[in-house]
């Protein structure tokens, strides 16, 4: 039996020692891209391309199911579009390839997305429908309705893993890429921040912000908010250097158009603070350095703002040199969290994931049909060209246009109309003027589509054939049909239509008035 005068001094050892134990870590794998503007193949002219979608997908189960630790996928932003803006006539193009790629992305399971620029192109109202759609997190807490102030999207997403509860937050750095700006206001990030940060505060072990501001930005915004501990960026600048710190804040961004994916390997404990060896602060310096590098090289010499990145470059040098000849310590704290980078080049060569592989190409077939679609509409255009119209007849023909107009010819979408049926393509094809009437070939190259206004009318070229290569030289072309002759009208008039059809009588109220024409055409 226990000795009673034993037991509390047992418990203040055992006390002791737990106190004194290294608080667990919770070890997970972080995957992260941005900015891969709307591409979705290996993209670059090199020889050795890098990039796709499907190789990223089969990297991250690869990688995950290697290392058997729990995994999280976030996209800082900068993913759909190609562009900052989408010209009409590519919308359409466009469209399909950005939602191809949210539909890729829901795949892989990326579990929250920030939002930047090139995401905002397609606009605000299209990218709520894709998050509802595609069961996709676009994390806004700034992004707000112009008229009822309220947050588009969610500001934050708390998901365990690992044990641990991690909150991540979105920031949107700019609005001026929407098309549907003017519905939505952005408020200032200290103001939204500040607000979910509150609303996360005792909720979270770990909080990661998804920003598309510029890097000063984000430093202030690192500068601010310790309680931030990792940033993922996304924007100008993707350089794909190395994470870095920015005061208690981890910076990482990947480099552009999807050509890397970056990996963390992060081991999170109770302390809630990175690591802060002197070898992690000479890695991190140097990452500083590169992205500072990156900078100037984009400067030119009278540019104000070099004198001010050179006085911050020489800084870090010195911070790498003294701490390089700075004595090792005897021993590092071993509760404080740690973490390694690696950026996985997705080299052409990689096999890919053949769900996201399958996602792509049903897109590409969805892009293959529209072009399709484009020339076949391009087709139609010219075939419609041979029509001159009815009011350029009337300019070598006033007499005979005059008569015509009197005539239920005229109006002969009325009675359509009437009865709703004027989008029936069986009732349409003769109550309209075409280059020709044969039902099937008709609908066949859709040229239904294309009628234009003025000719939405039995006209002068139904009877007479398209005429606008005899309008252009009138001395030289004559018209395809000068006389009509029965077979043209017993195509539209038949027994079925028009049972009481009689070509020798009903040509008398249609036929044109003789007459001279204009003197343009003599």
């Amino acid at each position: 039996m226990l000795n009673k005068k034993l037991l509390p001094m047992l418990l203040c050892l055992l006390l002791s020692g737990l106190l004194a134990a290294p608080l667990r870590a919770a070890d997970f794998l972080l995957f992260y891209s941005n900015d891969g503007h709307g591409e979705t193949e290996p993209c670059g002219c090199r020889a050795r391309q890098l990039g796709g979608l499907a190789r990223q997908a089969l990297q991250l189960s690869q990688i995950t199911a290697k290392e058997q630790r729990p995994a999280l996928f976030l996209s800082g932003g900068g993913l759909l579009f190609r562009q900052t803006s989408v010209q009409e006539e590519q919308k359409r193009q466009e469209l399909i390839n950005a939602e191809g790629i949210a539909e890729a992305m829901r795949a892989m399971d990326c579990r929250a997305l920030g939002l930047e620029a090139h995401d905002l192109a397609g606009g605000i109202a299209l990218l709520k429908q894709w998050q509802e759609k595609h069961q996709l997190a676009w994390l806004s807490m700034n992004l707000v309705d112009a008229k009822k102030k309220q947050p588009v999207f969610a500001p934050y997403l708390l998901t365990e893993l690992a044990g641990i509860q991690i909150a991540v937050l979105g920031l949107t750095g700019s609005l001026d890429a929407a098309p549907d700006k003017a519905d939505y206001l952005l408020l200032p990030w200290k103001e939204a921040l500040s607000k979910t940060l509150a609303q996360v505060s005792g909720k979270a072990d770990m909080i990661i912000l998804l920003s598309s501001y510029p890097y000063e930005v984000n430093k202030e915004i690192a500068e601010a908010n310790p309680g931030v501990h990792l940033l993922l960026a996304s924007g100008p600048g993707a350089t794909g250097n190395n994470p870095f710190m920015v005061g208690s804040t981890l910076f990482a961004q990947t480099g552009a158009r999807g050509k890397t994916l970056g990996m963390m390997r992060v081991a999170w404990t109770e302390a809630g603070r990175w690591e802060d060896s002197d070898l992690t602060k000479i890695r991190l310096e140097q990452s500083k350095l590169d992205q500072l590098n990156a900078q100037l090289g984009k400067l030119k010499p009278e540019d104000k703002e070099r004198q001010r990145l050179l006085a911050e470059k020489q800084q870090i040098e010195k911070n790498i040199k003294l701490l390089r000849e700075k004595k090792k310590p005897e021993g590092e704290a071993p509760n404080l969290c740690r973490f390694s980078n690696d950026f996985i080049e997705l080299d052409a060569a990689l096999p890919e994931d053949q769900k996201v592989r399958g996602i792509l190409d049903q897109a590409k077939q969805r892009l293959a049909d529209l072009n399709q679609e484009r020339a076949a509409a391009a087709e139609r255009a010219v075939v419609m060209n041979t029509l001159a119209g009815w009011e350029r007849c009337a300019v070598c023909h006033p007499a005979q246009a005059e008569f015509w107009q009197k005539t239920r010819h005229a109006a002969s979408l009325q009675p359509l109309e009437k009865k709703k049926q004027q989008l029936n393509e069986d009732c349409l094809l003769c109550h309209v003027t075409l280059p020709y009437y044969e039902a099937d070939k008709v609908k066949a190259e859709k040229l239904l589509l294309q009628v234009a206004e003025q000719h939405r009318r039995v006209s002068c070229e139904s009877c007479h054939g398209p005429a606008a290569a005899h309008a252009a030289k009138p001395n030289e072309i004559p018209a395809p049909r000068p006389k009509p002759a029965a077979p043209v009208c017993l195509g539209c008039h038949t027994p079925e239509h028009d049972g009481n059809f009689v070509f020798a009588d009903k040509v008398e109220k249609v036929r044109c008035p003789a007459g001279s024409t204009t003197e343009r055409q003599r």
